[in-house]
């Protein structure tokens, strides 16, 4: 199974923002965050009717309200991080596709319930 250039890009991306805001986790917030900065991610937002500067804030302010900075650290892969990769590949698998790209994450992040990023998405009137 291969991972698409611009779903590497935004996985590092993502990676980045947790790191650089000190976050002790990388999220599915995060990858929803960093996907916005790629035109895949803002093409799929924007073609489901979803406004991307409005999500940036939001998410934002999620950052900086809930989730609180911590020293010396490397984000480490939340759990939600994880489930929501795992139901990628196994999208991709079950589509018989070679390559996990950033629509099949997307998909997977509103199967993650307990995600603040599905709940952003759906906030926006954005459904799978």
């Amino acid at each position: 199974m291969n991972i698409s250039e611009d779903l590497n890009q935004v996985i590092m991306a993502a990676f980045n923002e947790a790191k650089t805001r000190k976050h002790e986790f990388l999220t599915p917030e995060h990858v929803l965050y960093a996907s916005l900065f790629f035109g895949e991610g803002r093409e799929i937002v924007e073609n489901c009717g979803g406004d991307t500067e409005l999500l940036k804030k939001e998410l934002e302010h999620f950052f900086r309200e809930h989730m609180p900075a911590v020293d010396n650290a490397e984000p480490a892969q939340s759990m939600g991080f994880q489930s929501v990769m795992e139901r990628a590949i196994l999208h991709t698998s079950s589509a018989q596709k070679e390559t996990v790209d950033v629509g099949d994450v997307f998909a997977s992040i509103f199967q993650e319930k307990e995600s603040y990023a599905a709940y952003f998405l759906n906030r926006q009137g954005i459904t799978r």
